[in-house]
């Protein structure tokens, strides 16, 4: 399930403000928005020692030596000579690991400034901070904390609840700044997608392209799409990409459409794994030679339908708040050293291949030579990479499916040491059909729009969803279901300030796939 998709009611004087989702709802990671114009600045940490740490102060008294040092490495990233003049705002976005579950007060401070708060998962069903995840997150960052030349930043970490580790700490692994300008004073060059155009219909592997105006020497192509969560934030249907870093590696794009680094502004989209589904969208972020980027407007309504085939997502259904497969490690629903997550496969006839989709960090588990991860019955090879997180998308032989319920399985018996994390949202499986068979899993193509309305006055929300009929429709508050709500829209009682903070979004469902929230 994703969460997402929600109106918020809030009160202002006499007035209350139900906010429908928009596209960012329950993100922590933003992207860029069509028409922006920005400058982007990178680093990755060094992996080798203990820069990459954050702890807060109750480590080093409570494991004097090992935790690391503290108070915590200060890194350093460059900003170019000039790049503030007429900056608007500033942006960083982070690749950081969750660390001891529990740990909160997780912040960044640049240049010795006031320290900023990172965000929380929104898209969990308790508090983010009790979850394991490696996350891409976004954060505003004042562009007076920001100098041209070397920046200094520093990462802080409060306490840690839940589950006793006696200290928090988390991962800091690479950053991005984003440096914004007024498009209309800032000198950069354009373009725009001309391949899907708004309305095509696409297949597999359709070729993307982009128009340019101006002297460039990068084009990345992102769609907006229902698909895989690589970017850890819980979140399905977005503009799809990440920064997760490989080991050791550099901070760059991943898992988007593609790039490319000269005219003809073409790249051949590897589209595997994203589901059949309409609504989709695609950019293009265009890098000047001047080293400027822009964002065009998006082609709209494309849809994925494929020749004699289809693909389905299935998302996992039961994923706790610590998915972590260890020894000593007992959930009070699985046995200690295991953690299973299910998900639901209506119908395997027809069925011609299988990818997971597994995130983990410390996967590969170096010190227990018995660890697993499984399937059902089949016994995936080595995966994931030792303390450090990784996605993998591995091969699943059609004969390990079955028709209802399906598990992915995940063993450490270490003890004394980490064990398997498996980061939130959980893994996932896509499935491709001959033909038909498979149909098309609910997704939801269209929010719900913001309104507002005064104490008394009722509220209308409604969604437009796709996918294989009949499609369910079930609207919560709060994260309850709303009695007698199931049709594609909800109009909300008289409100009443009692109302105040409260959440709606829709679960959209059919028997192909997850649900779509």
């Amino acid at each position: 399930m994703r969460p997402g998709h929600r109106g918020l009611l809030t009160v202002v004087m006499f007035l209350l403000t139900l906010a429908g989702s928009g596209d960012m709802v329950g993100q922590v990671f933003r992207q860029p928005s069509p028409g922006d114009v920005y400058r982007e600045y990178a680093v990755a940490i060094d992996l080798s020692g203990d820069a990459w740490h954050v702890t807060n102060a109750q480590a080093v008294i409570n494991y004097p030596g090992s935790a690391g040092p503290y108070p915590n490495p200060i890194n350093e990233i460059s900003i170019d000579a000039g790049a503030l003049s007429g900056a608007t705002r500033a942006e960083a976005i982070l690749t950081i690991w969750g660390g001891h579950v529990g740990t909160t007060g997780k912040q960044i401070a640049f240049n010795g400034n006031a320290f900023l708060n990172i965000p929380e998962l929104q898209t969990t069903p308790t508090a983010g901070q009790n979850y394991m995840n490696q996350v891409n997150v976004t954060i505003d960052v004042p562009v007076g904390h920001l100098n041209e030349g070397i920046n200094t930043f520093q990462g802080e970490s409060g306490g840690q609840t839940a589950y006793n580790f006696g200290w928090g700490t988390w991962g800091l692994y690479g950053v991005l700044l984003r440096v914004y300008y007024d498009p209309a004073t800032k000198a950069h060059v354009t373009g725009a997608v001309t391949s899907p155009a708004t309305n095509a219909t696409i297949g597999d592997n359709p070729t993307v392209t982009a128009s340019v105006t101006g002297s460039a020497n990068r084009v990345d192509f992102v769609a907006y799409y229902d698909g895989y969560d690589s970017d850890g934030d819980g979140v399905y249907l977005e503009y799809h990409n990440d920064y997760h870093m490989p080991k050791f590696g550099a901070m760059t794009i991943q898992n988007h459409v593609g790039t490319a680094t000269a005219s003809p502004w073409s790249v051949t989209w590897n589209n595997g794994i994203v589901p059949d589904q309409s609504g989709m969208r695609i950019v293009a972020r265009i890098r000047g030679t001047d080293g400027v980027w822009y964002v065009t407007q998006p082609t709209t309504n494309i849809t994925l339908a494929r020749t004699n085939a289809s693909v389905v997502l299935y998302k996992p259904l039961n994923v706790g708040e610590r998915e972590w497969a260890k020894g000593d490690v007992d959930d009070g629903v699985h046995p200690a050293g295991y953690q299973i997550q299910d998900i639901s496969i209506p119908s395997t006839a027809n069925a011609v291949s299988a990818s997971a989709l597994i995130r983990t960090w410390h996967g590969v588990d170096t010190e227990d030579p018995n660890h697993f991860v499984r399937f059902n019955g089949y016994t995936f090879p080595t995966l994931g990479d030792s303390y450090f997180p990784k996605l993998d998308i591995l091969t699943v032989p059609v004969a390990s499916l079955t028709a209802g319920t399906n598990s992915f399985t995940f063993y450490s018996e270490v003890v004394d040491h980490h064990g398997i994390e498996i980061p939130w949202p959980g893994p996932a499986l896509v499935v491709r059909y001959s033909g038909s068979g498979g149909g098309i899993g609910a997704s939801i193509t269209s929010n719900p729009v913001n309104q507002s309305v005064t104490v008394g006055q009722t509220a209308t929300f409604t969604v437009v969803a796709g996918g294989t009929a009949p499609l369910s429709y079930q609207w919560q508050k709060n994260g309850a279901d709303i009695a007698g709500a199931t049709s594609a829209s909800y109009t909300t009682p008289a409100t009443v300030l009692a109302d105040n903070g409260s959440t709606y979004r829709c679960v959209v469902s059919n028997a192909y796939g997850s649900p779509a929230t």
